[in-house]
């Protein structure tokens, strides 16, 4: 149950982080995030879509997409 919470969480966390990037940057470039995140493209759109039962890969993908918002928050001030 504990996983389940944690996972739904996640995937929030992520769909928010996805927003913020895709205001910046408009479309996310998937082949880049996938290297970035050590992942395959597979297990990338499993997190998008809801479907990975990988804590780190969303951890991974979050940190990522918002590494590239806070970097070009930085840029434009």
């Amino acid at each position: 149950m504990f996983k389940n919470k944690r996972l739904k969480k996640l995937k929030y966390v992520l769909d928010q982080s996805i927003k913020s990037y895709q205001g910046l940057y408009g479309e996310i470039n998937v082949v880049t995030l996938a290297t970035d995140c050590g992942l395959d493209i597979r297990e990338l759109y499993d997190c998008f879509d809801g479907k990975s039962d990988i804590v780190n890969h969303y951890q991974r993908i979050i940190r990522t997409l918002n590494k590239a918002t806070i970097y070009h928050s930085e840029i434009d001030y």
